[in-house]
């Protein structure tokens, strides 16, 4: 939780206490952080934190979490209280059995971006792929559903027939373990250059949102 005080100048207000909540399949692990005593300053501002454990038995359930915080003031007798729940909902799945169980907030988008220079055949394919007019720039890439394969995905965008060459691997976008992929997303391969595809089926430059793209990159980054 982050607050700060945007309006208004001195330090007469000041944090009484905060109580964090979470209401669902959570446990609390370890100390929250305290704010009690902390003046309250215009453009400054107050952080707390406080970690979770889902606790949940089925596949899947989702978690409402807030804070309760009482703020005071030296000329008010009473404290005033305040509620800020903003980073709610949180949903927690263990549905893609490859991968451990995750929490995610549900109001928010994750980006993920890549370093050019330790990866720049990973990063570039990545880029061109979206620069295509694949998925995952502007429209979020979403995680596969329980019994969905991606390796169905990466088997039909990097089949055995193309050739390898020497110290590269073929990598495919969207990620295989995405519902976006080239079995589960549907439409026609691509490629770009400098991806060493040769393949008849894998237009160099080809444009369009539907679709899937693969490229040969060096094995020691392929993810």
């Amino acid at each position: 939780m982050v607050i700060s005080k945007t309006t208004g100048t001195g330090n007469k207000f000041s944090i009484a206490g905060t109580s964090p909540k979470c209401t669902g399949n959570c446990s609390r692990t370890g100390s929250v952080t305290s704010l009690a005593g902390k003046a309250m300053q215009a453009g400054k501002t107050l952080s707390a934190e406080s970690y979770y454990n889902w606790t949940g038995k089925t596949t899947r359930s989702s978690q409402s979490l807030s804070w309760n915080l009482t703020v005071k003031h030296p000329k008010v007798a009473q404290i005033l209280p305040f509620s800020y729940a903003g980073a709610s909902p949180v949903r927690c799945d263990k549905e893609y059995k490859s991968y451990s169980a995750g929490c995610i907030m549900t109001k928010g988008q994750v980006a993920i971006g890549y370093d050019k220079g330790p990866y720049p055949s990973f990063a570039r394919h990545v880029s061109e792929a979206q620069k295509s007019g694949l998925p995952g720039k502007t429209t979020a890439l979403k995680r596969l559903k329980a019994g969905q394969s991606s390796a169905k995905n990466r088997s039909k965008a990097c089949p055995s027939r193309l050739k390898r060459p020497s110290g590269l691997s073929c990598y495919e976008y969207p990620f295989a373990s995405t519902q976006q992929g080239a079995y589960y997303g549907g439409g026609a391969g691509r490629t770009f250059s400098k991806c060493n595809i040769a393949d008849k089926s894998y237009p160099v430059g080809a444009k369009g949102a539907k679709g899937y793209s693969a490229c040969m990159i060096p094995q020691k980054v392929s993810i």
